[in-house]
């Protein structure tokens, strides 16, 4: 990636720090066994890569048999607004963006079908993006050690190695939301910047389709530096929405709605609405959702009337339900947001090496009162690795809000604000779904604000 390319063995030793550990993991298990990179999310997007290659339709022969999606796809076919399926008998998929199964596609097109290079070149983008986060640091006015220390996050925090060495589409979401703010901050000058800008985060959107929350810091660092400003912004935004208008209009044309996907409206009904509910019969969220997913489509079936949008009805029901219980659906909120900065990936580390991890529940237990009083406490030498990853995490969002206060009482609004915009959207975005991958996606802003309260220079760098 061009915007990437920063001078000096600085750069090529933090690019070294990333790639490492990146293929010393992958090497270590998926090279070996490509099943230990497929997690839950990860089949469909496989199987859709499959569909393109083999017939050129993105569509899938029938939905997943988890009960909360089939019910949906049920529900669908019965009032008459399912599409019907092509002529393979793939019915047009609304759920998951393009972007990744394209990826995956590509990638092992080129590798002579080997799917197992989709992971390899994550891993080489995961490096680059390290690289662009200490550049971007520079540019935004962190000091030189600063920067690289900000690099060196991106490039050896475990929640980020591992990502890149799964089938799952944050670790491409990740690195092209980097490269589009690197663009944006210190790309090319004028129009190719901005469309470069633009086109990383375009196709972002199309892997995940959150990509438009990066608009307020990119728009601002492309504003910033150009001399007719409000074209840059535009220039940017408009090149970063364009695939997904595109990509809605193509989800109308086959009969699913003017919607880039379907994944707001299920996270809203099954997982806020359906954890709410949960958590006011004191339930476990996880254990009980089949139970729950359940019982919440009994009370969707009757609303659904014959050409009735079920996702409309969905997001309707949920409304509802979260409206007659503010109080609980605000606890929720509360739990996933702590689990959102603190929680690990130790789990997804332990499967893509191989090895067998027992989860020791210590935040389930002793920070969100979670785990069943007669439950045992795990046995302290399980509970080193799980801390340590705890506490990382928790050091790295302590620092960022620290890092934001300096950078407030320095008046340094333009290295602050733009950082702040983006981790308070992701959060919100996230409702209950508090992951630590679903923190990654803004951890380069955290990893930032994070140096910033001793590498923050005194005064704003120059403009351009």
């Amino acid at each position: 990636m061009p915007v990437c390319c920063a001078p000096g063995r600085i750069a090529l030793l933090v690019f070294a720090a990333a790639v490492v550990p990146r293929l010393a993991v992958l090497f270590a298990g998926p090279w070996a066994d490509p099943e230990r990179a497929i997690f839950d999310d990860s089949r469909r997007h496989l199987v859709l890569a499959e569909n393109l290659k083999h017939y050129g339709s993105f569509g899938l022969a029938d939905e997943e048999p988890a009960r909360a999606w089939y019910g949906v796809f049920e529900l669908r076919k019965a009032n008459g607004t399912l599409p019907a399926p092509d002529a393979h008998g793939l019915y047009p998929e609304a759920f998951r963006t393009p972007g990744y199964p394209l990826f995956i596609l590509a990638t092992s097109a080129a590798a002579g079908g080997d799917v197992r290079a989709a992971l390899f070149v994550q891993c080489v983008f995961g490096a680059f993006a390290a690289v662009c986060l200490y550049r971007l640091g520079l540019t935004l006015g962190l000091g030189r050690r600063a920067a690289v220390a900000a690099g060196l996050l991106w490039a050896l925090h475990p929640g980020l190695v591992d990502r890149d060495c799964q089938f799952m589409t944050e670790s491409l979401f990740n690195s092209f939301g980097v490269f589009g703010l690197s663009a944006a901050a210190y790309g090319p000058r004028g129009w190719k910047g901005w469309v470069l800008a633009g086109a990383c985060l375009g196709f972002a959107g199309l892997v995940r389709p959150l990509a438009a929350l990066y608009l307020p810091a990119a728009g601002y660092y492309a504003w910033r530096r150009a001399d007719r400003r409000v074209l840059a912004a535009a220039v940017v935004a408009a090149v970063t929405l364009l695939p997904s208008v595109g990509w809605a209009a193509r989800n109308a044309a086959v009969g699913n709605g003017f919607r880039v996907t379907t994944v707001g409206d299920m996270t809203f009904f099954y997982h806020f609405a359906g954890y709410t509910l949960s958590e006011e019969r004191g339930a476990d969220w996880q254990k009980t959702w089949p139970e729950r997913a359940e019982e919440q489509l009994a009370a969707l079936r009757p609303r659904v009337k014959p050409g009735a949008d079920v996702f409309a009805e969905m997001r309707a029901l949920a409304t509802e339900e979260l409206k007659a219980r503010p109080a609980v659906a605000a606890k929720v909120l509360a739990k996933s947001w702590v689990k959102l900065y603190a929680t690990h990936s130790l789990g997804e580390m332990y499967r893509l090496l191989g090895l067998e991890y027992r989860p020791t529940n210590l935040m389930s237990r002793y920070v969100l009162g979670e785990a069943a009083p007669d439950e045992p406490a795990p046995p302290p030498a399980d509970a080193v690795l799980p801390l340590a990853w705890v506490g990382l995490n928790l050091a790295i969002a302590g620092l960022a809000l620290a890092g934001t206060v300096v950078g407030l009482r320095r008046r340094r609004f333009a290295f602050v604000l733009p950082l702040a915009a983006t981790v308070v959207l992701f959060t919100v975005a996230t409702m209950s779904q508090g992951m630590e991958r679903f923190r990654s996606p803004f951890m380069f802003a955290l990893f930032l604000l994070a140096v910033a309260p001793w590498g923050l220079t005194r005064h704003e760098p120059a403009r351009g």
